[in-house]
C-alpha cells in the first residue's frame, strides 16, 4: 500500500473546493486524496459543511410563492443528465442512480404534460369541427332557400302576375327559411304558373 503525502497547499485547495460546494468524493478524486483521510482532516480542522455557520436569518432571501415559476422540464432533464454523468465519472454509483431516478420522474411529468396538451388540442379541434359542420349546414339551408325563392320569383315574373309575387313573398312576413317540403311546394306552384 502506497502512502500518499500531500502538501499543505493541496489540502488548502481541497478545503476551498469542498467549502465551495463540491462533494467530498469529487474533491478526493480531483486531488487524489483518500476519502477516510479527507473526512478525518475535515472533522479535525472543522471545515466540514455541517461545521460551517448557517446563513444569517436577516440576510437569507425570503421566497415569495408568487415569484416562483414552474420548472422547465427540459432544463431539469439536462441538469439531471449532467449530474448523473458527473456522479458516474466520480465513481459514485449511488448518486448516479439517484439522479437517474430524478431524470425518470421529470421525464414522466413532461410526458404527462405533453399528453394533456395533446388531448386539449384534440378537444378544441373537435369542437371547431362541430361548429364548422353547423355553419356549413346553415349555409346549405340558406343557399337552398335562396335558390327556391329565386325560382319562385322567376316563375312569377315570367307569368306576368306580379301581384301573386306579393302573396308568395309578403313584405311584412318574418324572414324564415322554408323547410324542404315548403321549398318543393313553392317550386311546384311556380312551375304550374308557367
Amino acid at each position: 500500500m502506497t502512502r500518499r503525502n500531500r502538501t499543505a497547499e493541496t489540502w488548502d485547495k481541497a478545503r476551498d473546493a469542498y467549502l465551495a460546494g463540491q462533494t467530498a468524493e469529487a474533491v478526493c478524486a480531483r486531488f487524489d486524496l483518500a476519502p477516510s483521510t479527507f473526512h478525518a482532516r475535515a472533522r479535525a480542522q472543522g471545515w466540514r459543511q455541517c461545521d460551517q455557520p448557517g446563513p444569517d436569518p436577516d440576510i437569507s432571501p425570503v421566497l415569495d410563492p408568487d415569484d416562483l415559476r414552474p420548472a422547465d422540464p427540459e432544463e431539469l432533464l439536462l441538469m439531471a443528465e449532467t449530474r448523473m454523468t458527473l456522479a458516474a465519472a466520480a465513481g459514485d454509483p449511488v448518486a448516479a442512480m439517484r439522479w437517474m431516478r430524478f431524470h425518470s420522474a421529470v421525464d414522466a411529468i413532461r410526458t404527462r404534460r405533453a399528453a394533456a396538451a395533446e388531448r386539449e388540442v384534440r378537444a378544441d379541434n373537435k369542437a371547431a369541427m362541430a361548429t364548422l359542420r353547423d355553419i356549413n349546414a346553415g349555409a346549405r339551408t340558406i343557399s337552398a332557400s335562396a335558390r327556391t325563392a329565386l325560382n319562385v320569383a322567376r316563375a312569377v315574373v315570367d307569368s306576368g302576375d306580379l301581384e301573386s309575387l306579393e302573396s308568395v313573398f309578403p313584405a311584412d312576413a318574418e324572414t324564415v327559411a322554408p323547410n324542404r317540403a315548403e321549398r318543393r311546394y313553392l317550386e311546384r306552384k311556380a312551375r304550374k304558373r308557367r
